[in-house]
């Protein structure tokens, strides 16, 4: 195995792949994808989650200690029977003209009966903005469920359904940008410190193109809009800084040890890109296991983070190896200049 790689990673650095020459063909990719999310963003907009515009919820029992006799009652496992009752619920909902956002395992009591039984949680969304008509429909939905699920004689066992408002405002939208702001501002600070004018500004320009191609791909994959997207966003921020510093680093380390001499902005460009491109996917690849171990479990907002998390790493591996090698081009040609004219004059 260790062989294999070695191999791999010699082939990747004695490769003849020009990344700079060829950025306006790898520019195409994120410019398609953000005219598409532009035009689904003017459409039909983000995805938006109960979190954000408000829904309802409510538990139901399963029956699982078999509690409830009615004769049409049916006593179900919630490990092994979810999906079954998930489809049930869904097919007794879906005369109501709702959409449900998800299901949930839970417990509830019912007094006099139950303490602590198995049940679902279930959200979903109002077709309405009426309350007064909320409630009514609200209530229907829920003598259906009673009827579905044989509890005639224990009507609480389908909780009351209680519609709730979405908890993100535009007060939440605006801390968001101030943290992202906040945190960039932070890292480019830092990179105007270590590295030569102009190179912060430019590196600036590769996160901006990160963090549009997630909002593009947000929206493309309509993942809901949730609390997670704060997630999403600061750590499509983070990827993307340290894909700029590193390469930066790396290039100006190069330069200054000598081993780029004789050699063009470009070239240098794309020996850093070949250098660091087989430790990248290594990191990468560790980085989509634990992401991909996230989006599968039973947590819905841990879910969606992991979503969001894919989506960043994806957009920042194919920027940080194919556009930013000619970002860090476009800000080194002021630097070479002076060098050259800095030898002809020792000359």
């Amino acid at each position: 195995m260790t062989n294999k790689l070695k191999t791999l990673e010699n082939k990747i650095n004695n490769s003849k792949c020009q990344v700079t020459k060829n950025v306006l063909y790898y520019i195409i990719a994120p410019a398609i994808l953000l005219l598409i999310g532009i035009i689904l963003l003017c459409t039909v907009g983000f995805n938006g989650s109960t979190q954000l515009v408000g829904g309802s919820t409510f538990n139901i029992y399963v029956n699982n200690e078999g509690k409830i006799t009615d004769e049409d009652a049916v006593q179900y496992d919630l490990d092994k029977d979810f999906g079954k009752i998930c489809g049930l619920i869904s097919a007794t909902l879906a005369d109501g003209n709702i959409r449900i956002e998800g299901f949930q395992k839970s417990q509830m009591d019912i007094e006099g009966l139950v303490a602590g039984g198995d049940a679902v949680k279930v959200t979903f969304f109002n077709v309405s903005n009426d309350k007064d008509e909320i409630e009514n429909k609200n209530n229907l939905l829920r003598d259906r469920l009673i009827s579905e699920f044989g509890y005639a004689s224990s009507p609480e066992a389908v909780s009351e359904i209680e519609y709730f408002e979405g908890s993100l405002t535009m007060a939440w939208a605006l801390n968001l940008v101030a943290c992202i702001i906040f945190a960039a501002t932070l890292a480019l600070i830092y990179m105007a410190l270590r590295t030569r004018n102009g190179a912060w500004l430019l590196g600036l320009l590769n996160v901006v193109i990160d963090l549009a191609c997630v909002g593009a791909l947000l929206l493309i994959c309509r993942v809901p809009v949730s609390s997670a997207i704060c997630a999403t966003m600061v750590f499509t921020g983070l990827i993307s800084m340290f894909n700029v510093y590193a390469f930066y680093a790396k290039s100006e380390t190069s330069v200054v040890n000598g081993k780029y001499n004789n050699l063009k902005a470009s070239e240098m460009a794309d020996e850093t890109a070949k250098i660091m491109a087989f430790k990248k996917i290594v990191l990468y690849v560790i980085a989509l296991v634990v992401v991909l171990i996230t989006t599968i479990m039973p947590v819905a907002g841990l879910r969606e983070v992991g979503i969001g998390c894919l989506l960043s790493l994806i957009a920042s591996f194919y920027t940080s190896n194919f556009i930013l090698p000619a970002i860090w081009t476009l800000s080194y040609k002021p630097s070479k200049k002076k060098n050259n004219k800095s030898k002809e004059a020792n000359n």
